[in-house]
């Protein structure tokens, strides 16, 4: 009998019946007994924030049925596997309670990818995946602008008398980020969090420096959450949901 089309999930869409039971099972089992997440905490501040807070949470919901509908669709993993995969229960626990606290577009992306990288990974093990969902959590997405942009710097400047080894790195930011022009202050702050978390390898973003000012600067700690964070594939797709 020929397959109902209309009936095929989307992106950033719970699947139909059967398939969106199995989502929310998957989140209800993951979120029962969290605290702030799960069971009355969870009612309360639905009573207190209302339909703002429903929103968010409805949408969270289904970016985790996304992620479902790709591992399972895309990737062959039987819903069975996963509803039985300890480590991917507990990342969407903890996703889950990082989702209700932010709202922003480039996290919520992030939190998806990392739902994906905690199955697909065959490396990343479960107390750096925790530690990655951590600075997911903590990191500003600041943070993970800059530390992406210094992961493979591109020289902007067309002048020919332009030397990147005469160039600090603060330049190659406000470059790259207009918008953070003339506020050191800010930034800084921000390249400091990422140093001493060991993700970039250079202590400070002002000075001349040897290395040249488009040098790569995260570390393999750096590469590692970037990769943890990203899916070209998936997040192609989550944005195509979007539009």
């Amino acid at each position: 009998m020929p397959q109902d089309d209309s009936r095929v999930p989307t992106d950033l869409t719970p699947p139909e019946h059967k398939g969106i039971d199995k989502a929310y099972m998957i989140l209800k089992a993951a979120l029962a007994g969290v605290p702030l997440v799960g069971g009355p905490a969870n009612e309360l501040l639905g009573l207190v924030f209302g339909d703002p807070y429903q929103k968010r949470h409805q949408k969270w919901c289904e970016v985790v049925a996304s992620v479902l509908n790709y591992l399972v669709n895309k990737k062959g993993i039987p819903i069975e596997d996963l509803q039985e995969n300890e480590v991917f229960i507990s990342a969407v626990a903890n996703a889950s309670q990082i989702a209700l606290r932010n709202h922003q577009k480039e996290k919520r992306e992030a939190l998806r990818s990392a739902l994906i990288n905690s199955v697909a990974s065959e490396t990343l093990d479960e107390s750096l995946l925790n530690q990655f969902l951590n600075y997911i959590d903590i990191l500003t997405v600041w943070h993970i602008r800059i530390l992406r942009a210094f992961r493979s710097p591109q020289p902007r400047k067309q002048d020919e008398r332009y030397s990147p080894i005469s160039t600090s790195l603060a330049e190659v930011l406000e470059e790259t980020y207009p918008e953070l022009h003339g506020k050191r202050s800010t930034y800084d702050v921000y390249w400091r969090d990422l140093y001493a978390r060991g993700l970039v390898n250079t202590d400070n973003l002002h000075g001349a420096t040897s290395q040249g000012a488009y040098s790569k600067r995260t570390t393999e700690l750096g590469d590692q959450f970037l990769d943890f964070i990203s899916h070209p594939e998936a997040e192609g797709e989550m944005k195509a949901g979007t539009t």
